[in-house]
């Protein structure tokens, strides 16, 4: 919105010379090349609509189509895709350790029957459960700025999914916790971008080198109070969330 108030904000704050508008064939061009990454996206979609294959084979086949593109397009060479194998192949043992790491915790949480005793002394609480649920938010917001987001959820939800489903949101226990997993990513990428330790400040300002810190932090603290208000419409309306799984 702001954007579309205000465009030349950012140029002119910046003080940079405002360009020419561009005419629409000139934006057809620029958008050119994305064209194709949307009829993957589509045909992934489509896909997993119509019943051609499952949510887990449209990932196998987005992924596939990609390859192809990239391919046919000549923007993969033999070179390019054994590094990407490589970082594939790191990124993945990285994200098997995490989860081999959060599979442990959770064992041991099991037999702690720590999640069980939280859940009870919460329970016992004199807070209605939208309240128990936006502190749960706020940790996670301020779990954000320090921790790694799969981290983050892998540790946590073993603690505060029991917690979710103990609670009386009016809604069968597969919708509660569908609606708390999308407030949860939305909470964690939103604490990813808090002021002033957000991993993903540091991030952005690593790339514009140019740019001082302070300047970062005011910049973003507009898609921030937008983040904060779309999570509380998404909390207070949980149909925001839930009106596409009710489609089936």
């Amino acid at each position: 919105m702001r954007a579309r108030r205000d465009p030349l904000g950012a140029v002119q704050a910046r003080g940079r010379p405002v360009g020419a508008r561009a005419s629409w064939r000139a934006r057809f061009e620029t958008t050119r090349a994305v064209w194709p990454i949307l009829i993957v996206f589509a045909v992934v979609v489509l896909g997993i609509y119509l019943g051609w294959f499952s949510p887990t084979d449209g990932a196998a086949v987005g992924a596939f189509a990609t390859l192809v593109l990239a391919v046919v397009s000549g923007g993969l060479r033999w070179k390019g895709f054994v590094e990407s194998v490589i970082a594939a192949g790191i990124t993945s043992a990285m994200m098997f350790l995490i989860m081999f790491a959060a599979e442990l915790f959770s064992a041991a949480l099991a037999l702690s029957q720590l999640p069980n005793e939280i859940s009870h002394w919460i329970g016992g609480l004199a807070l209605p459960p939208v309240m128990i649920l936006l502190c749960l938010l706020i940790i996670y917001i301020i779990l954000g700025c320090f921790m790694e987001s799969l981290a983050m959820v892998l540790l946590t939800l073993p603690v505060f999914v029991p917690v979710m489903t103990s609670l009386d949101f009016g809604m069968t226990s597969d919708a509660v916790l569908i609606w708390f997993g999308i407030l949860v990513l939305m909470s964690v990428e939103t604490g990813m971008i808090s002021p002033p330790f957000g991993m993903n400040l540091f991030l952005i300002n690593s790339i514009a080198k140019d740019v001082p810190i302070q300047q970062t932090y005011l910049g973003v603290l507009g898609f921030y109070a937008m983040d904060i208000l779309r999570i509380l419409l998404v909390l207070f309306v949980p149909g925001l969330a839930l009106w596409l799984t009710g489609l089936g």
